[in-house]
């Protein structure tokens, strides 16, 4: 690759559905992984990156299903894995996939309730501590608390 060509937005969308797929990725990955782009803008993208050696293009029948023509899959390079080392795939972020979405969920939704399951047991420790000094107050002055404001139980 020249030193002169700069990569455009897209052009580092692409490098970064790639590289978020472990450095290879079919047309149909990378077309569910960037918002708004068709096989077209694709396939563009894979001409454009094979002119600069950033990637290569092979056809894999592992990824394609049956009686359908083998899938076109795009591999990076040394070179592409070089420049995505020195961040040309920097400040992207790449669309994820409904499956990663819900597990990255899933994984927010147990951190909260370990948070919460552990937050309990001191919040009830709080309110019994409140509950004695409360008692302690109207104790020493003779006074209810309830005349201080309204407390909820």
């Amino acid at each position: 690759m020249n030193n002169k060509t700069r990569f455009t937005e897209g052009d580092r969308k692409y490098l970064a559905a790639i590289d978020t797929l472990g450095g290879s990725a079919s047309t149909r990955e990378i077309r569910k992984r960037v918002d708004g782009w068709d096989d077209r803008a694709v396939r563009y993208r894979h001409n454009r990156h094979q002119r600069f050696g950033t990637i290569e293009i092979h056809k894999d029948n592992d990824r394609t299903p049956h009686h359908v023509s083998a899938m076109k899959v795009a591999e990076l390079t040394d070179d592409g894995e070089a420049l995505i080392a020195k961040g040309a795939a920097a400040d992207e972020e790449v669309e994820k996939t409904t499956q990663e979405q819900v597990e990255q969920l899933a994984t927010r939704i147990e951190e909260l309730e370990e948070t919460m399951n552990g937050a309990f047991p001191w919040m009830r420790e709080v309110m019994a501590r409140v509950r004695r000094l409360e008692t302690a107050f109207e104790d020493v002055t003779n006074e209810s608390v309830e005349a201080y404001g309204d407390v909820e139980d």
